[in-house]
């Protein structure tokens, strides 16, 4: 329920609607008649699978082989948005970067040996 929500709440903001707290982020047709679509596909995708074991096995998957692209975002934000002193820099950006490339090997190759 959590993360529909906050998908209303991005959908209707990238489409440029503001997202203050008395705003409604369902106000525009569109908004509600997508976030009403993806809800029907994603409880048909539930209904349809026989073991639902696979299905979170697969959603994993997923989520494991999209984090480098997370990681990558959220360096480069770090790098543009945040003020010069709590940048990343020097070794501090070597060790994130390492770390982060570690984990995303270690999640890409995990979801490597894994089979439906």
């Amino acid at each position: 329920m959590i993360s529909s929500l906050a998908f209303a709440y991005d959908l209707s903001e990238v489409a440029g609607w503001r997202n203050a707290p008395g705003h409604d982020p369902f106000k525009p047709w569109w908004a509600r008649s997508l976030y009403a679509f993806l809800l029907v596909i994603c409880a048909a995708l539930v209904g349809v699978m026989p073991d639902l074991v696979s299905l979170n096995i697969a959603a994993q998957v997923l989520n494991a082989l999209l984090l480098p692209l997370v990681f990558a975002f959220l360096i480069a934000l770090s790098l543009e948005a945040l003020p010069v002193t709590p940048r990343p820099r020097g070794w501090y950006l070597a060790a994130l970067l390492g770390m982060s490339s570690t984990v995303c090997v270690k999640g890409v190759v995990g979801t490597s040996a894994w089979e439906l």
